[in-house]
């Protein structure tokens, strides 16, 4: 089996080939699918409502069947598979750090979902946030990301601010939050 590093460095490779300047739109299209087992199907609908119908590629699926056969188990605790375990997880943070460029500005942070890491953080603001405090939601957002802090200020006392979008300039403006 390959080393966690090796398996980001081949999952680098295999997101550069696709970007190769000699290559066709039409075959860039079909090398990126041929990565997805899903679009092997028959029949593969796209799914556009959220990231639940996000499909991943192979080298991602058999990480994971890779990692849950031969290392899944409590990290942090000493022994050898739990440091295997261990060792997976830093490299799979080090390819997502170097994949959205945040070497420099902040960690990673793995979850099963964007909606259970903001439900989990804005929890933790519950237990400091009090009715001086205020917070912001951006109007259009996805519902699973507005709720956790319209229910954060419910639960707290703290004021509610919508941040609308300029629906004349498509945009967002700065000014608006202060």
């Amino acid at each position: 089996a390959a080393t966690p590093s090796a398996k980001v460095s081949i999952a680098r490779k295999m997101a550069c080939s696709a970007s190769a300047p000699d290559k066709s739109l039409e075959t860039l299209y079909t090398l990126s699918r041929s990565h997805f087992p899903f679009f092997s199907q028959p029949c593969s609908p796209t799914f556009f409502e959220n990231a639940g119908g996000s499909q991943v590629p192979a080298c991602v699926i058999q990480a994971i069947s890779e990692y849950m056969t031969h290392t899944y188990c409590q990290l942090g605790a000493g022994y050898e598979m739990s440091n295997r375990a261990n060792t997976t997880i830093a490299a799979a943070r080090e390819f997502l750090k170097t994949f959205m460029n945040a070497h420099g500005v902040g960690d990673v942070v793995i979850s099963s979902s964007t909606s259970q890491l903001l439900l989990s953080l804005a929890d933790c603001y519950s237990w400091v946030f009090g009715p001086e405090d205020e917070v912001v939601v951006q109007e259009n957002s996805h519902e699973a990301h507005i709720s956790p802090w319209v229910r954060l200020s419910i639960r707290t006392g703290a004021a509610l601010r919508w941040w609308r979008p300029d629906t004349s300039a498509c945009t967002h403006h700065l000014h608006q939050l202060e």
